[in-house]
C-alpha cells in the first residue's frame, strides 16, 4: 500500500488517478473533483438519439447511460466515470468522442429504467449491489459476457 499525496492510500503506485482508493461512491466522486469530471446529484435530461448510440445490454454492463452528443463529444453518465476502459468501449461503439459525468447508482438505476426499461435497470441494480464485493463483479461481467456470447452461438 503506498500513500498518495492527498494522504489516501492505494495498493498500485501505478495507477495515478488513484483508481483503487477504496471502491465507495465518495471516494469515486472525490477524485472525479480532483480530475475536473462533473458529477450531478439528480436524474440527467437524456436526449433519445444519444440513448440509441448503444445498447441497453452494454448500458448495463458498463453501468452508464449516454445523455446527449454536444459540439460532436457523446456526454456519457456513468457511475465510475474513472474507467477508462468502459469509456474507450462507449467511443468505438458510438463512434464519438466522451466526455463523462459522474452520478450514484440509484440515479442510473432512474435514467436506465426510462430510457431502456426495467429489465436493464433490475439488472443495473443486481450489479450494482455486487460492487462493493470488489473483483466479484468483475467476475459477475464476464460471466454475463460469456454467457451472452453462448447464447449468439445458440
Amino acid at each position: 500500500m503506498f500513500e498518495d499525496n492527498h494522504g489516501m492510500t492505494t495498493s498500485d503506485k501505478s495507477d495515478p488517478a488513484g483508481a483503487r482508493y477504496n471502491g465507495d461512491a465518495t471516494s469515486t466522486r472525490e477524485r472525479c473533483a480532483l480530475l475536473g469530471i462533473d458529477w450531478v446529484d439528480e436524474a440527467p435530461p437524456v436526449e433519445d438519439d444519444a440513448a440509441k448510440l448503444i445498447t441497453a445490454d452494454v448500458a448495463v454492463r458498463l453501468a452508464v447511460v449516454p445523455l446527449r452528443v454536444e459540439d460532436g463529444r457523446l456526454i456519457v453518465a456513468m457511475v465510475d466515470p474513472l474507467d477508462i476502459q468502459a469509456v474507450d468501449e462507449i467511443s468505438t461503439l458510438s463512434g464519438h468522442a466522451v466526455t463523462r459525468v459522474g452520478l450514484e447508482q440509484k440515479i442510473l438505476s432512474d435514467l436506465l429504467r426510462a430510457h431502456y426499461g426495467t429489465t436493464a435497470a433490475r439488472m443495473a441494480e443486481s450489479l450494482g449491489s455486487q460492487a462493493g464485493e470488489g473483483d466479484a463483479l468483475d467476475e459477475h461481467n464476464l460471466d454475463a459476457i460469456e454467457a451472452d456470447d453462448i447464447h449468439r452461438m445458440a
